[in-house]
């Protein structure tokens, strides 16, 4: 057997994954905010002692462990390169894991993690060459090239919010102007609704949420355009549009076989904006590149992090 973990920001859940990958058990406890590594590493392996009394297990029944981060990784070493709101920068998790269970150590970014459950059991089962893009906070990409997770020179493949589509355009998280993620993420829609609200244009996130958009869900916005809200759907088609342009250049880029649109936003907002989304690729991307991409909607759901992370840990280091 061996323990996945999906490491968030806010929440960290721990499962317990049988031989073959399936899923046993499961804890979920909330990630501290800490500037301390060591605090967060304390923390998984208490998730781990408790799966193993939950269960009945001895330290030999644990095989290995796989942790997926909210950083870029430096995967061949084991580091989580930046993730200063939990206390990781440049941090040797792996070894430390290692140190800690006496077990062979995965650590992976998170939407890595994702799009490998999904092309392994999930929306991209049978596919080769598969592009991952899950808006959030930002938005985070990962790439499945030629069957295999593609990760970059130096582990940070995949930034695909952070590709410029508007020239001179809004500042974002990364110092550079225009990025996708400024236009198409949860935090861009959150920031222009709150605007809208002060105005009145926008009564339902004005009740819900006042005009912090740190406070604005991805269910908050499906309700304002359920409501009628014409400056909020018009914000939320605006999304739609800029992702669709930046998923059309990643079809020239990468010739996939599908694109997987995953996590809470698109939970949320469902088919109509994805399906916008898509036309805005047909409309920007290459036709002759277009004819076999697919679209869909990522299947795996809260599992999809935790699963891709035990698969690889078994896929890579051949560990079950």
């Amino acid at each position: 057997m061996i323990v996945s973990i999906d490491l968030g920001g806010t929440k960290m859940l721990t499962a317990l994954y049988s031989n073959d990958q399936d899923i046993l058990d499961s804890v979920k406890t909330k990630t501290p905010q800490t500037t301390e590594g060591d605090e967060i590493l304390k923390l998984m392996l208490e998730s781990v002692k408790e799966l193993k009394k939950k269960n009945s297990l001895n330290d030999h029944d644990i095989h290995g462990i796989a942790v997926a981060v909210p950083s870029a990784v430096d995967f061949k070493n084991g580091v989580v390169l930046s993730a200063t709101n939990i206390g990781f920068e440049h941090y040797p998790l792996r070894d430390k894991l290692n140190d800690a269970l006496g077990v062979p150590a995965l650590v992976d970014n998170d939407v890595n993690a994702g799009i490998y459950g999904e092309f392994k059991r999930g929306a991209g089962k049978g596919k080769r060459h598969i592009i991952g893009i899950y808006p959030g906070t930002g938005i985070g990409g990962g790439l499945v090239l030629n069957g295999h997770l593609y990760r970059g020179a130096n582990g940070g493949a995949g930034e695909l919010g952070h590709m410029i589509v508007q020239s001179n355009g809004r500042l974002c998280g990364c110092g550079r102007y225009g990025c996708l993620e400024t236009l198409a993420s949860k935090t861009a829609l959150a920031k222009d609704l709150v605007q809208l609200a002060s105005t009145g244009k926008a009564p339902s996130i004005l009740e819900k949420v006042g005009t912090d958009f740190t406070k604005i869900k991805s269910s908050h916005i499906k309700k304002a355009m359920d409501a009628g809200e014409e400056a909020a759907i018009d914000l939320v088609h605006r999304a739609a549009d800029f992702l669709g342009i930046g998923m059309a250049n990643y079809v020239n880029i990468f010739n996939p076989e599908m694109i997987i649109l995953g996590g809470g936003l698109i939970e949320k907002l469902g088919e109509d904006f994805v399906k916008r989304a898509e036309k805005g690729m047909r409309d920007n991307a290459m036709p002759v590149l277009l004819k076999d991409v697919e679209v869909k909607i990522a299947e795996l759901g809260d599992d999809t992090v935790i699963t891709g992370a035990a698969l690889l840990l078994h896929d890579e280091f051949g560990v079950s």
